[in-house]
């Protein structure tokens, strides 16, 4: 884990186990996490919080799974992994009022922030409802997420591609969901001739994996960091850099989460929603499970469970401007619930920090 006020590398794809999960509750004292947001409130905070707050904080943040439904307990649970899911699958790890837990609860101090659907866990480890203030979650906050369009239009420019083309982005792509993405746009192009790919993997590192796949395909593909060797026409960018999703989803017609289809978890959605764009993705969105359960309640997103039903989707998306717009619209308005969620956790924070106490500078390791 990054030290506190450390940013990870890329931090929209190499943020760490922690921070990909939907922990909520604790969220806002999880000091020692990549999200930017975490970041933001620990500089804002951290220099008032006393010892005791900052190890019950890493308490909930080391034990965020435990604090989400029991179906995504279950899920974890037939994962074969580390020691840490080892723990999670045993029945001790598995109830969190375990009475030697409450301690490092009541370390926090009076408050704790909670988005709704969690405040009955928090009570559920002997927190004082009268406590718990419902602030949002600071992953989803749309005032912390900022996108800029000048290098993805700089980018499309040198390979001769029109921005104004339809384009389908897949983000924070997992292995096969890249080969599903590939398929789809293939058969796709017959009916939009001028549609155009866009490949962003979680994990940089497989691009050149991903360039060799889409050639076997029989596209005509270049990587992010290759410009120079391209030659149009070209079909698919496969972006190898790291920090730039957020900006590239601006450019997109539709996007697909990645992670949600052949693997498992999903990624945060947020950015492509504060970017305007219609969100599909998979049945396996665990650690965002929430979020992802209120935008498809509310139409503000679309879920599909198999590539030949994303590709129905994304289709049916492409055709139907009115469409786009109404689920970008709907998204916007269940993440604009968060807005502000950042500010609001950071004050509690700051209101509820021990006077008495300030943390030293001999205890700033545990930051």
């Amino acid at each position: 884990m990054a030290p506190c006020g450390q940013r990870g590398r890329g931090h929209d794809r190499a943020q760490t186990r922690g921070s990909d999960q939907d922990a909520s509750t604790g969220g806002a004292l999880c000091s020692n996490h990549d999200h930017d947001n975490r970041v933001y409130v620990c500089k804002q905070a951290c220099s008032q919080l006393d010892r005791g707050a900052l190890l019950a904080a890493r308490f909930l943040a080391g034990n965020a799974t435990r604090f989400r439904d029991d179906s995504t307990r279950e899920d974890r649970s037939r994962r074969s992994g580390s020691l840490a899911e080892s723990r999670c699958r045993s029945p001790r790890a598995q109830h969190p009022a375990r009475a030697g837990q409450r301690p490092a609860v009541a370390a926090i101090g009076k408050k704790v922030s909670a988005v709704p659907i969690f405040c009955d866990r928090w009570t559920a480890i002997g927190v004082l409802r009268e406590n718990i203030h419902v602030v949002g979650s600071i992953k989803y906050d749309p005032e912390d997420i900022h996108v800029d369009l000048t290098v993805p239009e700089k980018v499309l420019a040198e390979c001769k591609i029109d921005n104004h083309r339809p384009i389908i982005l897949g983000g924070s792509t997992h292995a096969g969901e890249e080969e599903i993405l590939g398929k789809i746009f293939r058969e796709l192009r017959r009916e939009f001739a001028s549609l155009f790919l866009i490949i962003a993997p979680r994990h940089a590192e497989r691009a050149r994996e991903i360039h060799r796949a889409y050639q076997e395909l029989g596209l005509h593909v270049v990587l992010r960091s290759r410009l120079s060797t391209a030659n149009p026409p070209i079909d698919c960018l496969v972006l190898d850099s790291t920090g730039e999703l957020r900006n590239w989803y601006t450019v997109a017609t539709v996007v697909f989460i990645g992670k949600s289809l052949t693997a498992r978890g999903g990624q945060n959605p947020a950015e492509a929603i504060v970017a305007g764009k219609p969100v599909v993705f998979g049945q396996h969105m665990e650690n965002f499970a929430a979020f992802a359960r209120a935008l498809v309640e509310r139409g503000a997103a679309l879920q599909i469970s198999s590539a030949d039903e994303l590709k129905r989707t994304v289709a049916d998306l492409l055709g139907d401007a009115g469409l786009r717009q109404r689920l970008a619209e709907n998204a916007r308005e269940v993440l604009d619930t968060h807005g502000g969620a950042s500010a609001r956790t950071a004050a509690l924070i700051v209101d509820s920090a021990p006077t008495r106490s300030p943390i030293s500078s001999s205890d700033r390791r545990y930051t």
